[in-house]
């Protein structure tokens, strides 16, 4: 049975628009007002992917060091995390990878899909870090980068859907065409057993057939 109830946690410095993300895509609301996280905090929302829906946990956690024993603990059995950074603030950018560092000492990254927000699009007036840069990055941890701003539904709710269908797509369609193989092959090894049963049985048949005229003919003297 594949998993369909997932964690979701995002990473990332202070300020870089974590909690801003998760409150557009829960309550498709915005602030400007900067709220600081304190420990972590958790929302639900189910998406569908295809003919399936998936139950998303998803995991606010704060950017500030003093946090920082704690965010281990809730990265742990992470099935999707993203690594959230602001385009404004080259510092942010460049410490993702002191996150993905802290996500392999305490995931399977093998089991997880990983994802790269680049946030805050809205404000490229001001933009210290460019996409180019980013991918090339993200290319070397194999992951998605997906442009965002907490201002906008729309490409927030893309972030949370492309990072749910690539979870999909690795580890439950394959499950499910897995699980369907199964069934298939066992309903044609039924149907053969059946077909090779009717066959005995005819073979029977006409073996009883033969011996009954066998015994009906008449002898001689």
């Amino acid at each position: 049975m594949s998993k369909t109830n997932l964690k979701v946690i995002l990473l990332g410095n202070k300020t870089s628009g974590k909690t801003s993300i998760i409150n557009q895509y829960i309550n498709k609301e915005f602030s400007f007002e900067y709220t600081m996280t304190i420990g972590q905090d958790k929302q639900v929302k189910k998406i569908q992917v295809e003919n399936t829906i998936l139950t998303l946990n998803i995991w606010d956690t704060a950017g500030q060091e003093r946090f920082a024993d704690v965010n281990k603990i809730f990265m742990k059995n992470s099935d999707i995390i993203i690594l959230v950074y602001d385009i404004t603030n080259k510092e942010s950018f460049e410490s993702l990878n002191k996150w993905y560092a802290e996500i392999k000492n305490h995931i399977d990254i093998n089991k997880a899909i990983i994802g790269v927000a680049a946030n805050k699009s809205d404000l490229y007036v001001d933009e210290e870090v460019n996409l180019d840069t980013a991918k090339e990055y993200c290319s070397t941890i194999n992951s998605l980068l997906i442009e965002t701003s907490a201002t906008n539904y729309d490409s927030i709710n893309n972030l949370f859907y492309q990072l749910s269908l690539e979870y999909y797509n690795k580890f439950i369609k394959i499950i499910e065409h897995d699980e369907n193989k199964q069934v298939n092959d066992n309903e044609e090894s039924k149907s053969f057993n059946i077909t090779e049963d009717t066959s005995n049985n005819k073979e029977e048949n006409n073996q009883d057939k033969k011996n009954n005229n066998g015994n009906n003919k008449k002898t001689c003297c």
